[in-house]
């Protein structure tokens, strides 16, 4: 399972052998204390679907060491990593597992009970050089979304594009360098 936690949002994904990613599960809490209520929950995720790896906020690297710290204590054999915060390539990741696959089936799936994220996929947009809202507005050159109503898709893209994004990098890097080499 790959996993990532933004402040007091969190999210589970397992992977499975299809290039798909499965969100399973969500913490999703405001003003929630770190030490009594965000490690206690990310403690309880890891040990209900076998967290392997949490993918964390880069902007507050204390709650990287709190949340690793606190792995090793219950001697779970979990790591936490500061994730990749690349923007638009993070949001490349994510649109292209949402994306209908030639077998009809997408690369990203959303449990029911994931109802904060799913809400948020609902509400994200992009600021337009009109307006900051508006459906017939062009899209800003800068392709930067709103940051409002986002962390749960924050949390996604830093986990997936972590987890795959970089590992799909490697390997269309590896398949040049094989075509390189056989010409």
């Amino acid at each position: 399972a790959a996993s990532d936690v933004y402040k007091r949002q969190a999210v589970v994904f397992g992977l499975d052998g299809d290039g798909r990613a499965w969100q399973l599960d969500e913490f999703y809490q405001r003003r929630a204390s770190l030490e009594e209520t965000v490690l206690p929950a990310l403690l309880d995720l890891t040990r209900r679907y076998g967290v392997q790896t949490w993918y964390c906020g880069p902007d507050e690297p204390e709650h990287i060491v709190a949340l690793a710290a606190a792995l090793a204590r219950e001697g779970l054999p979990t790591r936490a990593l500061r994730a990749d915060n690349s923007v638009r390539a993070g949001i490349q990741t994510v649109t292209a597992l949402l994306a209908l696959r030639p077998d009809g089936t997408r690369g990203l799936y959303v449990a029911p009970r994931c109802v904060n994220t799913i809400a948020e996929y609902a509400s994200y947009q992009y600021a337009t050089p009109d307006a900051p809202t508006g459906q017939n507005a062009r899209r800003d050159p800068s392709e930067q979304p709103l940051k409002q109503h986002d962390h749960a898709l924050d949390a996604t893209r830093y986990a997936l594009h972590t987890a795959l994004g970089q590992s799909r990098a490697t390997n269309a890097w590896l398949a040049a360098l094989r075509k390189r080499l056989g010409d």
